[in-house]
């Protein structure tokens, strides 16, 4: 690995700040995106996929994310404001905001040629495969890789397994969309390679390719956003210290002052609303101990993934989970082992670069010391850690910084085969050929070890059973009828309550379109402090106080209780006779009740 770090160091020029394209990677990114979808259809998609069943659904943060899609569907942007959640007094997510603009201009985008919230949702996940790939060939042709080699390495970054693994269990289907982060590197690159910046002006800053990074980089997601950020002023600072001059950090820190603006412009509805409402501590608390809790840890990145194809490396990986502390999403840092080669490669650069010293750093160089930045700020108890102590704790899952540590790692392994692919193609008669051969398995193996196939089969049971449940009790109740949800839960980030999940009344606003449900109205604000004041009542004194409401059912999700709400539903069949509607489990039950008001009633918390 030395003896290839500094290798690479003699044969690789540092980084400039134009990148050469051609008519050849247009049709390279032709055949890539070939490559994609046969690598989804191969590895990734069940043999009989239904574009009309969730992949996501249930698990972890879906319902959440499916929500988000169904509103900016129906409202056209975020933050929106909808009377079919958080009823009686509607619902806004105005407190819970968002720096997902370019996500949410995807979905409405889609949403042109659909308005199932469904096939959106699973349109939107399928391009994130060919977005990933796009932007990662993209920054790779920048690095001077080869052709081929970025082809590979593009698909390999889209396949890694944080991808899967954010999608099922986890349920994130925008963090799972990570196409701005080869984006963000990009622009770290390019700030540090800026050799000359006139005094009040920026050069860079003025192109539009790069301005038009940096407002992609903004909108994709706050978490990547910050990271890129983090990274940038890394890069700045290297910059600025490889040159003896403050003036070298001048882009860096330009950059990073166009993405905070760019953040603050999709912040302002929210900003607003904190201004006219006044804030609300209790939307999104966040406590400096997550840091810990949601960091990575270094052995994360070399473990295999959790749903890998050979048992005993799957075995390994769930060994590790059920007897390690602090397992939650970061066990979707896992690199795969061409990632953890390109780690090896990586760490072994630096350690040349340590040794050696001097002059100016190589492309490889860069990259190694954007890793090691990046693990050093999302490792447990690292400095992530520490600016949740001393800056902000907003950020807290420190782990999501493991995808810019997968694309620096893929980058590394591309760099130091390319050399080797050159001179196999200048010396050897049969050498393209066998180049061809070479990079193919090497892109089977690597999606072998990294990808894992979505099955939709046990979800499109739930699913469908929902969405039947739910489509009869639409039909027995008046169109526009609000259902007050039991048992009462805060929105968002909720604990479980006994068997019954977070997130888990969403499900009805889903597989609906003409009622109106109790639960969405964001915790701390008007609605939910009704609700809440409802629920310390007795039930009896609810059901009537519901209906002098405006309420026209009681839907019960019976898992959220430890008796399996006998007691509770011994009270509702005395008020209310019997259901209108049971799910096909059983776990779910609606009553009918008579509306005898149409405004809130007023009430005080006990």
């Amino acid at each position: 690995m030395i003896g290839m770090a500094k290798q690479l160091r003699k044969e690789n020029v540092p980084l400039t700040s134009k990148a050469h394209f051609s008519l050849g990677d247009i049709g390279a990114i032709a055949l890539l995106f070939a490559l994609v979808a046969i690598a989804l259809w191969t590895f990734v998609l069940p043999a009989k996929f239904d574009i009309s069943i969730p992949i996501a659904y249930g698990d972890g943060d879906s319902l959440q994310s499916s929500a988000y899609v169904k509103r900016v569907l129906e409202t056209h942007w975020f933050p929106f404001r909808t009377n079919d959640l958080g009823a009686p007094f509607g619902a806004t997510d105005s407190d819970y905001p968002e720096a997902e603009a370019a996500n949410y201009l995807l979905f409405a985008t889609l949403g042109m040629f659909s308005r199932d919230w469904v096939v959106v949702a699973n349109l939107y996940v399928l391009s994130a495969f060919f977005l990933a790939s796009l932007a990662a060939f993209l920054f790779f042709r920048s690095l001077g890789i080869l052709r081929a080699l970025a082809i590979v390495g593009s698909t390999l970054f889209a396949f890694l397994p944080y991808h899967f693994v954010r999608l099922v269990p986890l349920g994130h289907i925008l963090l799972a969309s990570y196409w701005n982060v080869p984006i963000a590197v990009w622009v770290a690159l390019r700030c540090w390679s800026a050799e000359q910046v006139a005094p009040g002006s920026n050069v860079m800053l003025r192109s539009a390719p790069f301005l038009l990074a940096l407002i992609a980089l903004a909108t994709g997601g706050i978490y990547y956003a910050f990271f890129g950020c983090f990274l940038i002023l890394v890069a700045t600072s290297a910059a600025a210290t490889e040159g003896q001059s403050l003036r070298r950090a001048i882009p860096g820190v330009a950059s990073i002052i166009v993405i905070c603006l760019v953040i603050i412009a999709q912040l302002l509805p929210s900003l607003y609303s904190a201004w006219t409402l006044g804030s609300n501590a209790e939307a999104a608390r966040r406590g400096v101990f997550e840091s810990e809790i949601y960091g990575m840890k270094l052995i994360q990145l070399a473990i295999p993934q959790p749903n890998h194809p050979w048992p005993l490396l799957r075995d390994w990986s769930v060994r590790y989970a059920e007897a390690a502390p602090l397992v939650n999403e970061n066990r979707a840092a896992a690199l795969g082992i061409l990632g953890v080669i390109g780690i090896a490669i990586l760490g072994a650069a630096a350690f040349v670069r340590l040794v050696r010293g001097g002059g100016r750093a190589a492309v490889i160089d860069r990259l190694a010391l954007l890793a090691g930045a990046a693990i050093a700020l999302g490792t447990v108890g690292g400095v992530g850690a520490f600016f949740a102590m001393t800056i902000s704790s907003v950020i807290r899952a420190y782990n999501r910084i493991s995808i810019f540590v997968g694309l620096l790692a893929i980058a590394a392994l591309m760099l130091v085969l390319g050399p080797a692919a050159r001179r196999l193609c200048e010396r050897f008669r049969f050498g393209k050929p066998v180049l061809g051969f070479g990079v193919a398995g090497l892109l089977c193996f690597g999606l072998w070890d990294q990808s894992a196939r979505f099955d939709q089969t046990s979800i499109a049971a739930a699913f469908l059973s929902d969405r039947q449940f739910f489509r009869r009790v639409e039909t027995a109740l008046a169109p526009h009828s609000s259902v007050y949800q039991l048992p009462y839960r805060p929105y968002p980030e909720s604990r479980p309550m006994h068997a019954m999940k977070d997130y888990e009344h969403f499900r009805g606003y889903l597989h609906t379109d003409a009622l109106r449900w109790s639960y969405g109205g964001m915790k701390g604000r008007q609605g939910d402090l009704w609700l809440r004041a409802l629920n310390d009542r007795p039930l009896a004194e609810q059901i009537s106080l519901a209906a002098q409401s405006g309420f026209g059912a009681v839907y019960l999700d019976r898992r959220a209780y430890q008796d399996g709400a006998a007691a509770i539903e011994g009270v509702l069949h005395t008020a209310l006779g019997e259901p209108i509607a049971t799910s096909a489990d059983g776990t779910r039950v609606v009553y009918r009740m008579q509306p005898t008001g149409t405004a809130p009633a007023p009430l005080k918390s006990n």
